[in-house]
């Protein structure tokens, strides 16, 4: 794909991959909402930041797991003696239809190093099966794919005629549910703009005011999805687990739970004050609704 301005238009030169031949098209604006892959490099648009933190592979596959599962629980956090610590172990939610222990479709996720290749597909029922427990355990995958944990952010919005918006823009942590509620965001800010530019009810500087606004609020978000992110290893630290150590883990957890010891109450007890500690990261309305 090729992005070129023209005086008065962009010109978009694409590849229709089913018929071979080059297309082009002209519009007065072009939204790049890419992921960052095409539209932003194409135009020299930079994202800094923290990069390559991690590769979380996420398996989306149909499963019956209504005998295990908590109905209490909306994201089970795994603390595995054997694979190690965080997201080393992984977590896993429903994904519905039916909500709870009866969701017909589930996903996980677990953490490699960045720099290591994404294991096979069928390493992922391997892998599924390994963390819960169940070596016979019936699965169908659906999807299955690996994205790398990063906090970037573009250092322009707008380049004449083109602007950026969502993971385009902006890629950090998923904590504290940032990413799509920013992303639609960057679509409202600058859909109603580029409206009453099109439609003559404003002045074309209006268009300016999309990165003015938009970066600062990227920025932020980035910044705090960073910051919890990070704080997810306190409680990693609290468990007191050992990459490496399955040995030295299992035992751990045993006297950990041991409910007649005086410190495995006491080590449970500053556990879930740390646990606790974490509510930080659900408290900021202020972040995705309500910020100036």
């Amino acid at each position: 794909m090729h992005v070129t301005e023209e005086d008065d238009h962009v010109r978009v030169d694409v590849l229709d991959r089913v018929s071979g031949q080059m297309l082009c098209y002209r519009a007065q604006y072009v939204v790049g909402a890419d992921g960052g892959k095409t539209v932003g490099p194409k135009l020299g648009i930079e994202l800094d930041g923290v990069r390559n933190l991690r590769k979380i592979i996420s398996v989306h596959f149909k499963a019956d797991l209504s005998q295990y599962w908590d109905d209490r629980v909306g994201i089970a956090h795994f603390a595995n003696p054997e694979l190690g610590l965080g997201m080393k172990s992984g977590s896993m939610l429903p994904l519905g239809p039916t909500w709870g222990r009866h969701s017909e479709e589930w996903q996980m996720h677990f953490a490699i190093d960045a720099d290591k290749p994404s294991p096979p597909r069928e390493d992922a029922v391997r892998r599924v099966r390994e963390l819960l427990k169940l070596p016979d355990f019936n699965m169908e995958i659906l999807s299955f794919s690996s994205w790398t944990l990063e906090r970037v952010l573009a250092n322009e919005y707008r380049k004449g005629r083109v602007f950026i918006g969502g993971d385009a823009a902006h890629r950090h942590p998923p904590t504290t549910g940032l990413g799509l509620n920013t992303a639609v965001q960057d679509a409202h800010n600058l859909a109603w703009k580029l409206s009453y530019a099109l439609k003559n009810k404003a002045q074309l500087n209006l268009l300016d005011t999309y990165e003015v606004e938009r970066r600062a609020i990227g920025k932020r978000n980035c910044d705090w999805a960073l910051f919890t992110s990070k704080c997810h290893l306190i409680i990693g630290a609290a468990i007191g687990l050992q990459n490496g150590q399955p040995d030295a883990n299992k035992e751990h957890l045993t006297r950990l739970f041991d409910a007649q010891s005086e410190t495995g109450r006491a080590g449970l007890a500053q556990l879930q004050h740390v646990i606790d500690g974490q509510a930080i990261e659900f408290h900021a309305h202020n972040l995705d609704l309500g910020f100036c």
